[in-house]
């Protein structure tokens, strides 16, 4: 062993070089609030799906149907294609020109016919929900997406789902004998009050208690997992009732039918 005495050699508690010294960890990089709800944003809408408030904006593609320019423009490209490909083949110019020429107006009416006004995407008049409601219950799953498991973001994808098909009904804006006004309010109701309140209860517990038992056993995540399962079946015994009113106009009818015979 050498003799630390031994003035050959250099004793000293620093590293000798400054690759063998401990680097410093750099301090965190500052993330501005905006990138942060962005981040938040795009979790969210990974998990659960567009915003409700967008999902209710947009157009009921099942609903639309074809508009007869489209259809005739299809079939006019279709059979331009088949001449274009049958110039060639044969070698006509005067052929290809025309299948050529056929296709590009086909496209260009196709084009024309999938297109719809501004105000035709819109949803019809006297929405179900209030804007401001579906704003923030779109805020507040916005902050609880990052952090539940994966159970409860599948119930919050279904219950939105759900408040989607309601809202789109045209059954729903006028109550009736079968979807009540008490049901209409139930619904709006779970919108503006219901989930967003429990979502907001769920968040104020902080997150290493979520999972353990309150003074009557259960915890805070199986309380919010049965909370969504009791307005999910709520939800869908209102779809159930919307049905029964979107048939009375049919139920009727067989009525009148059968009083004329």
């Amino acid at each position: 062993m050498n003799d630390p005495r031994d003035r050959r050699y250099l004793v000293t508690d620093k590293p000798v070089a400054r690759r063998a010294g401990v680097r410093q960890p750099l301090p965190p990089a500052a993330v501005s609030p905006l990138a942060q709800e962005r981040a938040l944003a795009a979790r969210s809408r990974q998990r659960l799906g567009a915003p409700l408030s967008e999902l209710l904006r947009r157009p009921d593609d099942s609903r639309r149907p074809v508009a007869a320019a489209a259809v005739i423009g299809g079939v006019l490209a279709a059979g331009s294609g088949i001449a274009l490909f049958l110039g060639w083949l044969q070698g006509s110019p005067v052929l290809a020109a025309i299948g050529g020429g056929g296709g590009v107006a086909g496209l260009a009416t196709w084009w024309v016919g999938r297109r719809r006004p501004a105000a035709e995407l819109e949803v019809p008049q006297q929405p179900l929900f209030d804007a401001a409601a579906t704003r923030a219950l779109d805020a507040a799953m916005v902050r609880i997406a990052p952090e539940v498991p994966a159970d409860i973001a599948q119930q919050l994808a279904d219950l939105k789902q759900s408040i989607v098909r309601i809202g789109r009904n045209p059954a729903a804006a006028q109550p009736d004998e079968h979807f009540t006004f008490e049901d209409r309010m139930y619904v709006v109701e779970c919108v503006r009050r219901y989930l967003p309140d429990g979502l907001q209860a769920y968040l104020g517990v902080p997150k290493a208690q979520r999972l353990e038992a309150l003074a009557d056993g259960q915890t805070p995540h199986a309380l919010l997992v049965a909370q969504l399962e009791m307005l999910r079946a709520g939800l869908a015994e209102r779809e159930t009732k919307l049905a029964r009113s979107a048939a009375e106009a049919l139920l009727q009818q067989e009525r009148f039918l059968k009083a004329k015979r």
